[in-house]
């Protein structure tokens, strides 16, 4: 049944407006964000322990002073590396892509929009710097398609998007309440796991349940939760495309 729910939203969305959010979405970029928290404040966090995505209220981070500052300088220090424009795609993300472009024919590539909340309060030039690995990654998106927002439901709204693909959970909840579905992609932050209790203070963990269940009211109808971008692209090839 939820199968079913999902291979019709997909149906339905090739002909209509998308909005991808980029890290953690698109491409693997929380391994690398952990391994740069762990070197910087001296921790030994796996990819599964980020149970927050305001990691600064991850207790061995904020028993090791992280604050929404000295993250935002890890991840300035990481949008300067090298390494940041290798981030890789996430698997079977481009042939999901390809479905909805068409191939090589490029025909609905216009209808893809990136909303990142990439700013200059944690990057050097970001616009710049998302606009290349873009190019670079040929994400099917087109230049005058990626916006830098905050307000990215607003921003969904404004460019008349149908379906929406994100990682964090307040904004997938925001994308739900504006009757927009969203592909939740299960993150250890936007979803309950074993780590919370010891990992979270009282208060956050709370928080954090009620936004959870705030979410799940919305499942099956505009909150669609999926492993990874293989769940898509298997109910594509095989359901889809003959």
């Amino acid at each position: 049944m939820f199968e079913d729910l999902i291979e019709k939203l997909l149906h339905e969305s090739r002909d209509k407006n998308r909005a991808f959010d980029l890290d953690d979405t698109c491409i693997d970029f929380s391994r690398f964000f952990v391994q740069s928290l762990n070197a910087q404040f001296g921790t030994a966090l796996s990819h599964e322990q980020v149970v927050s995505y305001d990691t600064s209220k991850i207790l061995p981070l904020k028993e090791k002073g992280a604050t929404l500052h000295t993250v935002g300088a890890v991840v300035r220090a990481m949008g300067n590396s090298a390494a940041f424009m290798q981030l890789k795609v996430r698997p079977y993300f481009y042939p999901v892509m390809s479905y909805f472009t068409d191939g090589m024919q490029k025909i609905g590539y216009e209808r893809n929009f990136l909303l990142t909340s990439r700013s200059t309060d944690f990057y050097d030039n970001p616009l710049e710097k998302t606009l290349s690995y873009v190019a670079k990654h040929s994400l099917s998106i087109p230049a005058q398609n990626v916006l830098l927002t905050r307000q990215k439901v607003e921003k969904a709204l404004e460019k008349n998007v149908a379906v929406a693909f994100e990682d964090n959970l307040e904004i997938a909840l925001a994308y739900a309440q504006e009757k927009i579905p969203v592909f939740l992609f299960r993150q250890p932050w936007n979803d309950i796991t074993h780590y919370d209790t010891e990992l979270l203070s009282t208060e956050d963990l709370h928080a954090k349940e009620q936004l959870v269940a705030k979410a799940a009211r919305y499942t099956g109808e505009y909150v669609f939760r999926v492993e990874n971008w293989k769940i898509l692209s298997d109910i594509i090839y095989t359901r889809l495309v003959h």
